[in-house]
């Protein structure tokens, strides 16, 4: 069965299977995202702070040099002391190439590109209408369409949880692809029966890890008012008090009393999203030491976890959390990339 809730399974797939179809349409990003809110210009040794935004390192320094309290200029959250300024990589790379198409083609308008050109286009080069981050190359409307297939950039992870490493109270579904938590009065808190292959967070990982590449997945959250996804690597601690944090292992986003967004990052930052996600897209970029988050449908970029140094193997990391007040009883469910249609379908 598709869905625990028989009513609603037909309802469910095809909803699934059209959020499918989409499958990393979330990478593109408009060159207007490299653009500092600050000075209005193209990133210049881009930084980014714990809330996940990103300014030229000149700029927020002297905002917070001239400010009377440490905030951040795009969603005006409020730090207690100035926080470490972390420099992005991947927006200095975006930004330099942004302003070499802007030396050898484009104009400079008030500090802005009036035209970014398509790296594809032969001859007669029409103007760029995104950029993707992938490949750092800029397509124009004609190029866009046709872009690299996903099996080209990335590979779309086929995964499917692995029980064994679930507690006692979590049901799993048959093709492994749905999780959910049991009934509360069914549940057996006793941790001494449990054995010590089992964990007892509420969490549970996928049976295939990886050691290379970059990779791709799409979890449907529907409206489930708690939840965790993520990575974790293989040596993590599982058991008793766990900590979703990447020095603790975990690379990780979750959801909380219905509408709190964190990312898990050692102290929790808060996610200011436009609306909630009903698909969570993952995306792990392992020799780069990147994992982003992605709202599916939206089409917009949620959180990234940037330059780190993987060295275990990593898996991604599922926790659909408990029912309460007989709330949250919905399942998360892994979508599948290549259901009902070929691979080469999907373009990002």
């Amino acid at each position: 069965e598709w869905y625990p809730d028989k009513g609603r399974s037909l309802a469910l797939r095809q909803q699934c299977l059209s959020i499918g179809a989409m499958a990393f349409p979330s990478v593109f990003l408009s060159e207007e995202q490299f653009h500092c809110c600050i000075c209005q210009d193209v990133f210049s040794e881009p930084v980014s702070i714990p809330c996940g935004h990103s300014f030229c390192s000149a700029c927020i320094t002297t905002h917070w040099d001239s400010s009377h309290e440490i905030n951040c200029p795009r969603c005006n959250r409020v730090f207690q002391g100035r926080p470490e300024l972390c420099k992005n990589s991947f927006a200095k790379e975006m930004a330099e190439q942004i302003r070499a198409r802007m030396q050898n083609g484009g104009q400079t308008v008030t500090g802005k590109s009036a035209c970014v050109y398509c790296d594809v286009c032969v001859g007669s080069k029409m103007e760029a209408l995104k950029s993707c981050p992938v490949c750092l190359t800029s397509y124009c409307e004609a190029h866009l369409e046709p872009h690299f297939r996903v099996t080209d950039v990335c590979l779309p992870a086929d995964v499917h949880l692995d029980p064994w490493t679930a507690n006692p109270w979590l049901l799993l579904s048959e093709d492994g692809r749905q999780v959910w938590d049991g009934e509360a009065d069914k549940r057996d808190f006793s941790f001494q029966k449990l054995t010590a292959s089992l964990a007892v967070t509420s969490s549970l990982l996928a049976v295939q890890g990886f050691s290379t590449g970059r990779h791709y997945w799409e979890v449907y959250v529907g409206d489930k008012t708690a939840w965790d996804l993520g990575v974790a690597r293989q040596s993590v601690n599982r058991k008793g008090l766990v900590t979703l944090s990447p020095e603790d292992g975990y690379w990780a986003i979750c959801l909380r009393k219905g509408s709190e967004y964190r990312a898990c990052a050692g102290q929790a930052v808060m996610l200011c999203l436009s609306q909630r996600p009903q698909v969570v897209g993952v995306f792990v970029d392992y020799e780069d030491g990147t994992v982003s988050f992605y709202d599916a449908e939206a089409r917009s970029h949620i959180y990234s976890f940037t330059n780190f140094h993987f060295t275990e193997t990593m898996f991604p990391l599922f926790n659909p959390d408990m029912i309460e007040k007989g709330i949250n009883k919905s399942p998360l469910i892994i979508l599948p990339l290549t259901s009902d249609r070929d691979l080469d379908d999907i373009t990002i």
